[in-house]
């Protein structure tokens, strides 16, 4: 099984109720919502949550809306200080993990708020940063990222407007100066659309800033569910999250070449790098003699490798010698068949490479073999090696 991620798609900008409502669709059930509401002792609030049709396809809305004793809905919303904002988090019946993620995004309301009013940290603390209502909020999109039990969150690149809003009777250019300072807070990379509209909403990119989040989306996954969150209002705006799950890692048979030209190293150095390329898997390292521009003698280091080792090799090129730069490239090689086969002699046994092309074959006994013979029986190397070489004759012209 591979990793489950989950994706969240912001293409139409940030809002925090298409995000719920995306989550919801993934399979939440708000049965198991509202006792999470309910738990955090804010009363006189009402979870709608519905289906509406969307470009083809059913979507989830979600809605937080606050009643008044007079039954009149989305009555004015009170301002929190931050210290009972803790509170609030502390005694809500969730995981400590959505705590977690509850109080980060506060905090990046709080940082946000605290770095565009200028004022040090403890005075923003005695001020009204949060909506009750944005507080529920905040709680339920992290009671269903953690409901989801994921290994990773990844985001897509955000959407954002240009231009300017009104705003109170203000012309506020786009991102607002919150917004704009959350984004560099949280360094989320976001994409400017041809749009004159803010689609980031304050406390929806608190959520996703809050998020431990990957940068990229796996090479190969599948789709395993998708959730679609829209407005409720008629509108094409939506967010739409999926869980996906990354397919496992192959085997890397991809061949790549590295190299670099050195004309400052010691040779000492340049052994003990290729002996740690060697020890760390490359396939293959040598030098070649060159000379450099200004007629400078230099050694061309030239590494061999699978793709997935690319990284490894480069980490130690860099480490061990003083080279600014290496070229690399992936390339395509044509590697024969072959079998290794022991070939006795009367010197010992020795393993043999047996490799074919059409109708001939190549006969290639281990190095290694024939050394040990050689240590152990005091023969040269050449008296080895053809007697090595007339019993693969003889072992093969027989087998033939």
């Amino acid at each position: 099984m591979g990793k489950k991620t989950l994706y969240i798609e912001c293409n139409s900008g940030i809002d925090e109720r298409m995000l719920i409502a995306a989550l919801l669709n993934l399979g939440i059930s708000e049965d198991l919502l509202r006792p999470v509401i309910d738990s955090t002792g804010l009363e006189g609030f009402v979870i709608e949550v519905g289906k509406k049709s969307l470009n083809g396809s059913i979507s989830n809305f979600f809605e937080i809306t606050k009643e008044s004793e007079c039954g009149v809905e989305n009555a004015s919303s009170r301002k929190i200080v931050t210290n009972e904002v803790y509170n609030i988090i502390s005694r809500t019946d969730i995981s400590d993990t959505a705590k977690r993620i509850s109080i980060n995004a506060v905090n990046a309301i709080s940082k946000a708020n605290t770095e565009i009013c200028h004022s040090d940290i403890e005075g923003s603390e005695n001020d009204g940063i949060i909506l009750d209502k944005d507080i529920l909020t905040i709680i339920a999109a992290a009671f269903c990222i953690d409901q989801l039990n994921v290994d990773d969150v990844i985001l897509s690149e955000i959407s954002e407007g240009i231009g300017t809003v009104t705003h109170k009777g203000n012309i506020v250019s786009i991102p607002s100066p919150m917004i704009a300072r959350m984004l560099i807070n949280s360094q989320l990379s976001v994409k400017f659309v041809d749009v004159a509209e803010e689609m980031l909403s304050l406390v929806g990119t608190s959520i996703l800033s809050s998020l431990t989040q990957k940068q990229r989306v796996p090479d190969s996954c599948r789709i395993l569910s998708l959730g679609i969150g829209s407005e409720k209002k008629e509108s094409t705006r939506h967010m739409r999250a999926m869980i996906i799950e990354e397919d496992e890692p192959q085997v890397n048979n991809e061949t790549w070449i590295l190299e670099t030209n050195i004309d400052d190293s010691t040779g000492e150095s340049l052994a003990f790098t290729m002996e740690k390329l060697l020890e760390s898997g490359a396939r293959d390292v040598f030098f070649t003699p060159i000379f450099m521009k200004k007629n400078r003698p230099a050694y061309k280091l030239s590494v061999t490798c699978r793709g997935d080792y690319v990284k490894k090799m480069e980490s130690i090129i860099f480490k061990n010698t003083t080279t600014i730069g290496i070229k690399k490239y992936r390339i395509e090689k044509t590697v024969l068949e072959y079998s290794i086969i022991n070939v006795d002699t009367r010197f010992g046994s020795v393993r043999v490479k047996v490799s074919s092309h059409e109708d001939i074959k190549c006969y290639s006994p281990e190095f290694e073999d024939i050394k040990t013979i050689c240590n152990i029986s005091g023969k040269g190397f050449k008296e080895i090696s053809e007697a090595v070489d007339q019993a693969i004759y003889e072992c093969f012209k027989i087998r033939n």
